[in-house]
């Protein structure tokens, strides 16, 4: 009896140690996906807008945020920096969290910390829009605002002329 316990506990410790790395892929994957799925609508908008993805100068970022609390005080994450961007454009920044994200937020802010374009909606996407003032760099921002747990988020940079 104590061999067969002990050859179960031998089992158990190894499929947990070897397979527990699978498992956790399999979640990150479906995380991606919910994240994803949750984008594809935005993208189509987006698209219907006249908004287009353009090889070297718009993008796709995405990352494993902290889970928010609904507070005020969950902390903004730097996504991406746009370079240069070109002020005869109009730019779309849409985004997405996995299933777990209640609300997320995505705002836009310049070189020298002035927010050019923020999200208010209360969604597990968030999107604005604007047009640079200059040519410059901007950066992404986001935040879990609040969520049942960490949460992927993903997003998309696009542009028009205007």
């Amino acid at each position: 009896m104590k061999l067969r316990n002990l050859a179960v506990a031998v089992v158990l410790g190894t499929w947990l140690l070897h397979g527990g790395e699978a498992i956790a892929q399999r979640s990150i994957a479906t995380y991606s996906k919910e994240a994803m799925d949750n984008l594809v609508p935005l993208l189509g908008k987006a698209d219907a807008g006249g908004y287009k993805m353009e090889p070297s100068t718009t993008t796709m970022f995405g990352g494993w945020l902290p889970k928010g609390n609904g507070t005020g005080n969950e902390k903004r994450i730097p996504m991406i920096v746009l370079k240069n961007l070109d002020p005869n454009m109009e730019y779309r920044v849409i985004t997405a969290g996995d299933n777990d994200i209640k609300d997320l937020d995505v705002r836009v802010v310049d070189p020298t910390g002035k927010v050019v374009a923020v999200d208010v909606a209360v969604a597990r996407t968030a999107a604005v829009t604007f047009q640079p003032a200059r040519a410059q760099d901007y950066v992404v921002e986001m935040r879990v605002y609040d969520s049942v747990d960490n949460g992927i988020c993903v997003g998309g940079v696009l542009r028009r002329r205007n």
